[in-house]
């Protein structure tokens, strides 16, 4: 039975230990990935004391929009610039304007990064700082704003508007929800129908999986955007550290499904308008 995070033991590093330990199995598998590996447990770090952001919703919001959107961020000023900071250290990325994190944050929330603050550092370096930042800041958000469990027809997340990062098929009735990996909402989604382009006809949906693993985990696949997803067989939601670590180790369904025209869409699944203030 899994637990919160901040009721199990944790390592020096500020991992769980049996997260901790796959984790140094993929770093002895594959050494080439450790500034990556470096990144990732930074943010569990920064994780684990950070605190929920308070939001102020939207009363004007669409039905269709994500709850998030049109609404404000409220964040700790000097918690966000030491969460960049740290991030940036951790991926030897050159950090020199403090000032700058707030609005890089907004735009990194926004999807657009082009909208955040100049910097001269190294673009993907900023990129991947920015792509672990985005998920510690709304770690709680996911699970404190309330989804009704089948309330939400669309494939994009209903909190923050990004695609699922996985399905679920969850518990002996094998129910499917969907995973955001931005924020960690989670939400049911039908079993014959793709979350991106809402295709219904079976024909055009196909499943793909590694030798005897078709049960437990396995990528969906739509001939009709070419677009795929990865499906686990849980007993329980994941948290988001272990969905990402799943997602590493299966980067063998990632392979078949690219060599066969498939890909995973780039961006998110609603262009979200939101606010970061600080405070």
């Amino acid at each position: 039975m899994r637990h919160h995070l901040g009721h199990m033991r944790r390592t020096a590093a500020g991992l769980r230990p049996d997260l901790d330990a796959r984790l140094i199995g993929l770093e002895q598998a594959s050494p080439a990935w450790a500034p990556w590996f470096a990144l990732w447990r930074a943010a569990e770090r920064a994780r684990a004391r950070a605190r929920t952001p308070s939001v102020t919703l939207s009363p004007a919001r669409d039905a269709n929009a994500p709850r998030l959107h049109g609404g404000t961020l409220h964040v700790e000023r000097r918690a966000v610039e030491r969460l960049l900071a740290d991030l940036a250290a951790a991926a030897d990325v050159k950090w020199r304007d403090p000032s700058a994190a707030i609005p890089m944050l907004e735009g990194a929330l926004r999807d657009t990064p082009a909208s955040a603050a100049a910097s001269s550092d190294d673009e993907a370096g900023r990129t991947a700082v920015l792509q672990f930042a985005v998920p510690v800041v709304l770690s709680g958000i996911g699970r404190s704003i309330h989804v009704q469990t089948g309330s939400w027809p669309h494939g994009y997340c209903p909190v923050c508007g990004a695609w699922p990062l996985r399905a679920e098929l969850r518990g002996v009735e094998r129910e499917r929800h969907l995973r955001c990996g931005r924020c960690g909402a989670d939400w049911t989604g039908s079993w014959l129908r793709c979350a991106y382009c809402g295709e219904q006809d079976h024909e055009r949906l196909g499943l793909l999986s590694s030798e005897g693993h078709l049960e437990s985990r396995r990528v969906e696949t739509c001939a009709s955007c070419r677009r795929y997803l990865k499906a686990f067989a849980v007993l329980a939601p994941a948290d988001s550290l272990e969905m990402l670590l799943d997602d590493l180790e299966t980067v063998e369904l990632d392979l078949a499904a690219r060599e066969r025209g498939f890909a995973r869409p780039d961006g998110s699944g609603y262009a979200l308008s939101v606010t970061v203030q600080a405070c």
